[in-house]
């Protein structure tokens, strides 16, 4: 089965603004091809809010898409991370997503370790 990009564009272009926003989060959580985000925002403090642009503007993908949708929204998406206590084992943290002129957001459970489990060792 192959997939058909120019199909799959035209349904991301119809779907509400929150929608987007909420697959592209998802993407930068999920995507092993946007880890530099991940990097960049474990590198700043936990709790701080940090504008996305400024920790995805070289991932093509995202920033493009990124511009479009705070453009047609006309706000600027936050995101934070929060450190997590979890039954499940350490290392877990929340990636808290905020638009604040749609009071639109989203939440990813993540897990640092096994992010650093996979990275090599420098």
């Amino acid at each position: 089965m192959t997939l058909d990009l120019e199909k799959t564009v035209n349904l991301l272009e119809d779907l509400e603004i929150e929608d987007q926003l909420s697959y592209l989060t998802a993407d930068l959580v999920e995507y092993k091809s946007n880890q530099k985000f991940l990097d960049r925002l474990f590198a700043h403090e936990s709790g701080k809010w940090t504008d996305i642009y400024n920790l995805c503007h070289d991932l093509n993908s995202i920033s493009d898409n990124l511009k479009d949708l705070e453009k047609a929204c006309q706000g600027i998406l936050q995101v934070t991370w929060l450190d997590y206590p979890s039954n499940l084992g350490e290392g877990y943290c929340l990636i808290i997503f905020y638009l604040e002129s749609l009071h639109w957001s989203n939440m990813a459970l993540h897990c640092k370790t096994k992010l650093s489990e996979v990275q090599p060792k420098l």
